[in-house]
């Protein structure tokens, strides 16, 4: 084999390790922040009914938690404290959501025949769109 060849195969070998490395580092994180932007994470990471969220545009910052333990996975869009709520609930019914009253957290929304759960929850500086499984 000729030097240039090794030389070639190497450089190759260098070019797929690079994308398989952050590939990989994203697929196990145990959390993250993100937006609409970070193309990677956000093709990785988010589930569907992220991805097709109400008013998601590039700004809107993303949290996601992996599940540990006992501890369930969570999705959630941390939106500006101006945004509707009422558009949110819309749009979780527009899923198949119905909602439920928890004694621990008080409104859940919760789709028969899934384990998924949702929360709107509004605070003085955010509205919050939650995804728990």
């Amino acid at each position: 084999m000729s030097i240039k060849l090794k030389g070639a195969l190497i450089a190759v070998i260098i070019l797929l390790m690079v994308p398989l490395y952050q590939i990989g580092s994203v697929m196990l994180s145990d959390s993250a922040d993100y937006t609409k932007t970070d193309w990677l994470k956000f093709k990785l990471l988010a589930p569907d009914s992220i991805k097709s969220a109400p008013q998601l545009d590039d700004a809107r910052v993303i949290h996601y938690r992996a599940a540990d333990g006992n501890s369930p996975q969570v999705d959630e869009i941390e939106y500006k404290p101006d945004v509707a709520t009422s558009a949110l609930e819309n749009y979780l019914i527009s899923l198949g959501y119905r909602q439920s009253d928890d004694p621990v957290f008080g409104k859940r929304w919760v789709k028969d025949g899934s384990s998924i759960s949702a929360f709107i929850a509004k605070t003085d500086s955010s509205v919050l769109l939650t995804f728990t499984e």
